[in-house]
């Protein structure tokens, strides 16, 4: 005959086991069904050189690399921390980079070579200077927030501090 006192203790550690996978699916189930962040699509008006609206998103910070924001056919994808820090989506920094991404829309800036990303840089800053004017809070959002990010000198395939804030004053005069 077989004691019971032999198995108590494995039924003691089933019943635990038990327990412990009733907490873990419980737990599952809860994070599961809670929206992750991954894109928040947003409305932030007609296009800012007229012209077709593209779907545009606010995503997860870091997902952009260090990237403010990214044009890419058909959408634009802004770094929800990036453009935080710079005020939000109704600052007049937002409205510089929503103008300068949709610059490299216009102007079909898909394919990049360092030279080629350095000059469509410059190009989509100009855009959107000569819309809103050197004066004006949006360019001078774009020059401090420049200043704030980048170094003054170029690097390889991306203008500096420098040439991007004298580019934004002879465009926008």
């Amino acid at each position: 005959m077989i004691s019971n006192r032999k198995y108590a203790p494995l039924s003691k550690v089933a019943a635990t086991l038990s327990r412990l996978c009733l907490v873990f699916t419980v737990f599952a189930i809860t994070i599961s069904s809670r929206p992750a962040f991954a894109q928040q699509p947003i409305n932030p008006g007609p296009p800012p050189f007229g012209g077709p609206r593209v779907a545009e998103f606010l995503v997860p910070p870091g997902s952009l690399g260090q990237l403010i924001a990214l044009a890419q056919p058909g959408r634009i994808m802004y770094d929800i921390r990036q453009i935080n820090i710079f005020g939000g989506t109704h600052s007049p920094f937002f409205r510089f980079i929503r103008a300068h991404e949709y610059a490299h829309l216009r102007r079909r800036h898909f394919v990049l070579s360092p030279q080629d990303n350095f000059d469509n840089e410059l190009e989509a800053d100009c855009d959107a200077a000569e819309l809103f004017g050197w004066n004006s809070p949006e360019v001078q959002a774009a020059a401090h927030a420049y200043r704030q990010r980048l170094p003054p000198q170029n690097m390889p395939g991306s203008p500096g501090s420098a040439a991007r804030i004298a580019n934004l004053r002879d465009c926008g005069r």
